[in-house]
């Protein structure tokens, strides 16, 4: 959303940055008036009497000499006109922030060669690589004696030390000696020389003008410069950081490496990542496919490709810092982690193998030849990995590209093409050429080369031209790999090019539905996706009723045009409209008309229902590419007024299309029914369903119970989420202040995920698939409530998620679900004051707050015991004081992976009333073992009641039923007596459980 006053809005573009008013962008990168009084700017103008006029109204000036530019910061109540004005025809950008480009967790040092690159000869001895990132710690046995320089730029450590762990692990990756494991985990260059400038500080955050003082710091000094790290929108490389890479690549010849990103939609390749000079490192896995988080290009404005080359990045094993915590921690010395910015580094390792090779290379060539030396992974799209995974040893070869990557955009129909021989005998080269699309598609004939054979002279240069014929070939992004062979010796060169076609103009405007009342707020929120590649175009647009619409120029094709309209009044309305398949050949006017669109009613034959939630959603995907969504939904009196409409949306003739029309209905027992109905052939007219009596006997059965935590003024509500088979929340209805029994009713072949809600607080379980006509039972809120640990191997969504806990050779990462009522159940909350603690032998190794904690043990086999104290009795009546003790047996696994350890977990089912009052005397307990270790015997249960909150225990018999389920019968107790509970577990394996639970329940 942007906000631009009227006295600066034709200045927006062409001087103001458009970011300085896009409020969106502002709070997303902390520079809102609720957290900055200042606006960081990087202002330059355009000749020198403008420069003296400007810098006495910024604050904390920095010079940005490679650029030509002033950053700075302006009080925000300093008028915008003025800069501007100041600055003349210069140009006035906002200051981004720019983050750690780090992803979830890996990875290898054979997968890039480079041991058979060390058995040559190089490891990097003379050269020396920048690492500009969040600083580094000296101190680790890896980098000791490696590092050269330093210095901050974050005004945060004088000595760049870094406390955040992300720097540490990209230098290592670097040039690690690898003497923390015995040689195991070196860099790929570990005689290189690093050169370390703090540019982001303990969060992993800085700013572009932090980064470009670092970059002009380091050019001068290192051969190659890391750069793992990036902003967080796409950029087509003339943003001021990009700029700064180009004009120090420029003047001192220096490699800038830079990681494409962490986003992986088509086109968001960041800054620095964007500068043309760049070399762009996307990454893959150990088995070289494409990391599911990597960048991908191309270029926008541009349509270049990016990134040129790709290396691992997933679980990659590195210096950990000292004292930090992020990834997956190994032991004291090492953790995993996983993102571009681990792999970029590995190719900034392999470069300064080459520069040891040979020194007198500039960035040019060392980027060549890492690109042209690339293993190729058949099938996979240059646009996503370059020219392949990097391949170290390779890149020290006798046959080197004189090019790197040629981008010969939409008009480009021939470039020359160059190799050198730098061995020492004769080189016959045979030559050839292949064009592939996006998909991996072959376009036959649509490359040639003047060449096919050359003989190029030992140290001599050998040339050919390239021409492209576009003729035939669909719009567009294409590859043409050139590869060149000499005696077993092979290089490419990819060289990109568009197939543009003619564009048109898209006039949009909006037509509301019909009965519209005067008052209502009307709008629309739409998009627009070519059905080809998204990466020709996609846009959203918005529209109100009383707009003029909205004018814009597309490529010639096949597209999605699709869209809500939202009609907000007492009662609110929306409509799904559009077309899901229309080309477009000439200028268009199209509308985005509800006036046709039909109501969704949906019912149960033979039911009385009553809707709580109705919806129609759809979800579309081009011939490639990430795919896209679209709804229209009402809740409460607006479904049950029927404020959901639609017009049929026909099934595209390319790509995927798929539409539900969902619902939540209350009916008399009381039950609930939550179906989804899949369109097979697009969306229908009529996207009204009414479920049959052969679709009612395929439903699943829920038999729920809601309980109420034993607290005055308490409520509990149910939330229930269907997931479709691509993972997209497609169905959401809640209800509330409920209490007793509910029959549910769902539909079959989808997941669901059940969550509940007391007093504002969450519980939640991970989806579900049930089998037609099953019958299942749920009990939520049932007392006691009682901290737990979670491993459900299905994928919850949401961000509360524990990780189950895990143990590697030298760490135990220890996550608990703070309070809930059921195991595999996790909670959004930890309102207890909390300690966590962990024992080995008998022996204290580390004590927490709270129910997060990272312990270091060692790798030989050990008894633990894992105790969890938690004190809730300032918010919660019941459960006042819970103190659990789980014990297993443990050792570490092989290698770097993590393994999970043998927990044991009890729940409790107590003869309790909806107020979670006693209803009975017996009661049922079953105990739960971890998933992914081998299963013990239970061989003992004990349970324990008091009437004094603890001070006294009585023993209460206890009868197996089954092999992990127990029954006892509870003693009654005094109207208003609080019971307090006790269970010991014991297991053959030597894994036990010890739970107090105070004040369990209420009499």
């Amino acid at each position: 959303m942007r906000v631009i006053p009227g006295t600066v809005a034709g200045l927006v573009g062409s001087v103001l940055d458009e970011a300085l008013f896009d409020v969106t962008t502002l709070i997303r990168e902390g520079y809102d008036d609720a957290r900055s009084k200042e606006l960081p700017l990087i202002v330059k103008p355009a000749d020198s009497r403008a420069r003296s006029a400007f810098t006495t109204s910024l604050v904390e000036r920095r010079e940005l000499r490679s650029i030509g530019a002033v950053a700075g910061k302006q009080p925000k109540g300093k008028p915008m006109t003025a800069l501007a004005g100041q600055a003349a025809a210069g140009k006035v950008w906002l200051d981004h922030r720019v983050r750690a480009t780090q992803a979830k967790l890996d990875r290898n040092l054979r997968q890039v060669s480079a041991p058979q690159a060390w058995a040559a000869g190089y490891t990097g001895r003379g050269a020396r690589v920048a690492v500009l990132d969040t600083g580094v710690d000296a101190t680790h046995p890896d980098l000791a004696g490696r590092i050269a320089e330093t210095a901050d730029f974050t005004d945060s450590s004088p000595e760049a030390v870094d406390g955040h762990g992300h720097g540490t692990h990209v230098a290592a990756t670097v040039a690690g000696s690898g003497a923390g494991s015995g040689g195991e985990r070196r860099g790929v260059a570990p005689d290189a020389r690093l050169v370390v400038g703090k540019v982001l500080d303990d969060l992993g955050l800085g700013s572009d003008s932090q980064i470009i003082a670092g970059l002009e710091w380091a050019a001068p000094r290192a051969d190659v410069i890391n750069m793992s790290l990036g902003g967080y929108e796409a950029s087509d490389g003339t943003d001021p950081l990009s700029q700064a890479v180009d004009a120090v690549t420029e003047q001192y010849g220096t490699l800038v490496v830079a990681a494409s990103g962490n986003d992986p939609l088509d086109r968001l390749i960041s800054t620095p990542a964007a500068a043309a000079s760049a070399l762009t490192v996307g990454a893959v896995d150990g088995a070289d496919r494409l990391a599911e988080f990597s960048g991908r290009g191309p270029v926008i404005n541009t349509n270049a490709l990016k990134p040129e080359i790709a290396a691992p990045g997933v679980e990659i094993v590195a210096a950990r810092a000292s004292g930090t915590g992020i990834g997956r921690i190994v032991d004291e010395r090492y953790t995993a982690l996983s993102g571009t910015s681990m792999a970029a580094p590995h190719v900034a390792g392999a470069a300064a193998l080459l520069v040891q090779q040979h020194p007198d290379w500039d960035a040019r060539t060392l980027k060549a030849a890492l690109v042209g030396s690339a293993d190729r992974l058949e099938g996979a799209d240059a646009y996503t990995i370059g020219s392949g995974r990097l391949n170290a040893a390779r890149a020290l070869g006798a046959l080197v590209p004189d090019q790197a990557v040629v981008n010969l955009g939409a008009g480009g129909a021939e470039t020359k093409l160059a190799w050198t021989n730098i061995g020492a005998r004769d080189a016959a080269v045979a030559l050839s050429a292949t064009v592939t699309d996006r998909l991996g598609a072959k376009a036959p004939g649509a490359a040639t080369l003047s060449e096919r054979r050359l003989a190029i002279d030992a140290g001599g240069t050998g040339t050919a031209v390239l021409r492209i014929d576009r003729e035939g070939l669909a719009t567009g992004y294409y590859t043409a790999t050139v590869t060149a062979r000499a005696g077993g010796r092979t290089v490419t060169t990819p060289v990109a090019f568009y197939v543009e076609p003619p564009t048109v103009e898209l006039s949009l405007s909006m037509k509301p539905l019909p009965d519209a009342p005067a008052e209502a707020d009307i709008f629309l929120f739409g998009q627009i996706v070519n059905l080809e590649d998204p990466a020709l175009f996609a846009t959203t647009f918005y529209l109100n009723r009383d707009g003029e619409g909205v004018k814009v120029r597309v490529p010639a094709g096949r597209y999605s045009i699709t869209g809500s309209i939202y009609e907000t009044v007492e009662l609110q309305r929306m409509a799904l409209t559009g077309d899901s398949d229309i080309v477009l050949t000439s200028d268009t006017a199209f509308t985005m008309d509800a006036t046709n669109a039909r109501p969704a009613n949906v019912g149960v034959e033979g039911v009385e229902t009553t809707p709580v939630a109705v919806g129609v959603y759809f979800e579309q995907r081009a011939r490639r590419g990430s795919g896209w969504y679209d709804f229209a939904f009402a809740w409460n009196d607006s479904a049950r007024a029927g404020g959901v409409y639609a017009v049929a949306l026909d099934e595209p003739a390319v790509g995927e299309f798929q539409a539900y029309t969902v619902a939540g209905m209350e009916a008399p027992g009381p039950s609930f029914y939550e179906v989804i109905k899949a369109h097979p052939s697009g969306l229908p007219a009529d996207a009204s369903h009414q479920v049959t009596a052969a679709e009612r006997a395929r439903l699943v059965r829920i038999d729920q119970r809601f309980h109420r935590l034993d607290k005055p003024e308490t409520t509990t509500g149910h939330k229930r989420y269907g997931v479709n088979s691509s993972g997209r929340l497609i169905s959401d209805t809640t209800t509330w202040d409920l209490s007793g029994d509910r029959v549910d009713y769902v539909s079959p072949e989808y997941r669901w995920i059940d969550e509940a809600f007391y007093d504002d607080l969450v519980t939640q379980e991970a989806p579900r698939r049930y089998a037609p006509g099953s019958r299942h039972e749920k009990v939520w809120v049932r007392q006691p409530l009682r901290p737990d640990w979670y491993d459900d191997p299905a994928e919850l969504v949401g961000g509360c998620a524990p990780e189950p806990i895990s143990r590697t050779r030298g760490h135990l990462y220890v996550e608990l679900v703070p309070m809930t009522d059921q195991h595999q159940r996790v909670t959004c909350f930890e309102l207890g004051n909390a300690t966590t603690a962990l024992y080995r032998n008998g022996a204290l190794l580390g004590e927490v707050e709270g129910s997060v904690g990272d312990f270091a043990i060692p790798a030989e086999r050990g008894t633990y015991r894992l105790v969890h104290e938690v004190d809730n009795s300032g918010w919660l009546p019941s459960s006042t004081r819970v103190s659990t003790a789980w014990t297993f047996k443990s050792a570490g696994p092989r290698g770097t992976g993590s393994a999970p350890v043998p927990l044991l977990s009890v729940d409790y089912e107590l003869p309790l009333d909806i107020a979670n009052r006693p209803a009975g005397q017996d009661a049922a307990f079953t105990v739960h073992q971890a998933h992914g270790v081998a299963r013990q015997r239970i061989t003992s249960f004990g349970l324990w009641t008091s009437v004094d909150d603890g001070v006294t225990w009585k023993t209460v018999p206890v009868s197996r039923d089954g092999a992990g389920r127990f029954t006892a019968r509870l003693p009654q107790v005094a109207a208003g007596q609080a019971v307090s509970l006790r269970v010991a577990v014991k297991a053959s394996g030597g894994s036990a459980l010890d739970q107090t639970i105070i004040r369990a329940y209420q009499s």
